[in-house]
């Protein structure tokens, strides 16, 4: 049975907090709407709820910079600098700015 997009009230559904929690790193809209446990947990279509979260405003595009902090460790992003020349010293956070830096320039 789908909800109806308008009077779902999904800031009292455990399922729907559950679902949104699966953003706290990025990870892939489209594999996050294949999780059958969520679709059968929601009771409406995972995209339509991800949807949602979207037109709220609690959910948007992460940054280059959250992309890679979330995705990867560092090593190779240290690996990635060294390819490019770049200083592969200094903590997560320096190291995905010269990444960043690296993007505007290529």
């Amino acid at each position: 049975m789908m909800s109806n997009y308008k009077n779902l009230d999904w800031k009292k559904s455990s399922a729907h907090i559950r679902l949104l929690s699966q953003f706290n790193k990025p990870h892939s809209r489209k594999r996050v709407a294949q999780y059958e446990y969520l679709t059968h947990d929601l009771k409406e279509n995972t995209d339509h709820a991800i949807q949602r979260f979207v037109d709220n405003g609690m959910l948007t595009q992460p940054t280059l910079a959250e992309t890679i902090k979330a995705l990867y460790n560092k090593p190779p992003i240290e690996e990635i600098l060294r390819k490019h020349n770049l200083r592969a010293i200094g903590d997560k956070s320096q190291l995905v700015a010269r990444l960043r830096l690296l993007k505007q320039h290529n």
